[in-house]
């Protein structure tokens, strides 16, 4: 609903974005744990922006190869425009 999910584990969606501007809904559904990192590898996602995530969530990311930053949350357009710039620091959002 335009902003970064609270908490990864249970977010039934994942906005792609690449660097030309392009956008693409991945679905999670009711997706859950290593299914869920492995539609993020299918889907080439090489960084994920959320808010939380679980431990064994993150271990996971991480060993797909996925850049991790997660502690952020608000709206969607406000933070691709500062993850974009090079200005996201996640203690502004």
């Amino acid at each position: 609903e335009g902003r970064v999910s609270p908490v990864f584990d249970v977010a039934g969606e994942v906005l792609v974005a690449d660097s030309d501007g392009g956008r693409i809904r991945l679905e999670l559904g009711e997706a859950a744990g290593f299914e869920r990192v492995r539609r993020l590898v299918e889907g080439n996602v090489g960084v994920l922006l959320c808010c939380s995530i679980s431990r064994f969530l993150e271990a996971a990311v991480r060993e797909a190869g996925i850049d991790l930053i997660p502690h952020v949350c608000g709206e969607v357009e406000e933070i691709l425009a500062a993850w974009t710039s090079g200005r996201l620091r996640p203690e502004l959002f």
